[in-house]
């Protein structure tokens, strides 16, 4: 998994492409955020994850290979805490507190919803 962690910067983030600020919608606060080769996925400070950008590849994590142009909760997480996120060219993942990785794209060699035990110190 390659994660690209760009700055949080008060009320939004920097992109990797104009415009290069991006302020956030009011109701979300920002824990980390990780970009792939063109989508973002963010966890919020309650342990929420959004993605958005291109989504032809399932790796938004909306069960549509349609692109989003703004921050969409990714529903199948809903109600499940999560720690970390990180990306890839045409991928996603996250990890919950639970130590639980979820993987999601529409690669055929990756199981839809993947999930895997850890081990967490």
């Amino acid at each position: 998994i390659v994660d690209v962690n760009l700055p949080l910067v008060p009320g939004g983030y920097i992109a990797l492409k104009p415009p290069f600020y991006c302020t956030l919608p009011g109701h979300l606060t920002a824990r980390s955020l990780a970009l792939g080769a063109e989508h973002a996925v963010l966890l919020t400070a309650t342990g929420a994850v959004y993605s958005w950008g291109l989504g032809s590849h399932g790796q938004l994590g909306h069960g549509v290979l349609t692109s989003e142009e703004e921050p969409r909760v990714v529903e199948a997480l809903w109600g499940m805490p999560m720690t970390r996120v990180a990306t890839g060219g045409w991928h996603s993942a996250c990890i919950s507190g639970k130590c639980q990785i979820k993987i999601w794209t529409s690669y055929t060699r990756f199981k839809k919803g993947f999930e895997e035990d850890l081990f967490c110190s």
